[in-house]
């Protein structure tokens, strides 16, 4: 990450936000592939942990990668693209890939991890920024809890495997 561009941010209980480092890979990627199985796509596709950590790489150079740790340890992750929008190249737009909190942690942790999500597209410049809620185990508490965020409904997306 930029340097200056986003900080630390301190929560109750010693838990932190803080932008993800590389020694932080294991830990995300596991949390990755728990987040995938929630997601609802282990039955349709398979996680491959090496492709994650690419893409955990990626993120941390172009995009937005976000942790949550408690004692040195992390325990939530977030992270997220951000592109001009394909009707106005002047206008940033954000899309959140992963958003992840493992469950003894979530009461708290994930509201800030999403606030902090927020705040570090808005240092970009990104002027919309979309939330996904997967048809998975957890869409329909995902859904209120984006709508209690102030977040919309703007598209359904349906998938088909090809």
């Amino acid at each position: 990450h930029r340097a200056g561009d986003w900080q630390r941010q301190r929560m109750e209980g010693d838990l932190m936000i803080r932008p993800a480092v590389p020694e932080d890979a294991p830990a995300l990627i596991d949390m990755g592939r728990a987040f995938f199985a929630e997601a609802g796509w282990a039955d349709k596709a398979e996680f491959c942990p090496d492709s994650f950590g690419v893409t955990l790489g990626r993120l941390s150079q172009g995009g937005i990668l976000l942790t949550v740790e408690k004692d040195g340890e992390p325990v939530g992750m977030a992270g997220a693209l951000f592109s001009p929008a394909y009707w106005n190249e002047k206008v940033l737009i954000g899309q959140e890939l992963f958003w992840y909190c493992k469950p003894a942690h979530r009461k708290g942790a994930g509201a800030e991890l999403l606030k902090q999500l927020e705040s570090a597209a808005t240092a970009r410049n990104v002027k919309f920024f979309g939330m996904v809620a997967e048809h998975g185990l957890r869409h329909e508490a995902l859904a209120q809890v984006y709508k209690r965020a102030g977040y919309s409904l703007a598209e359904h997306t349906f998938c088909k495997a090809l």
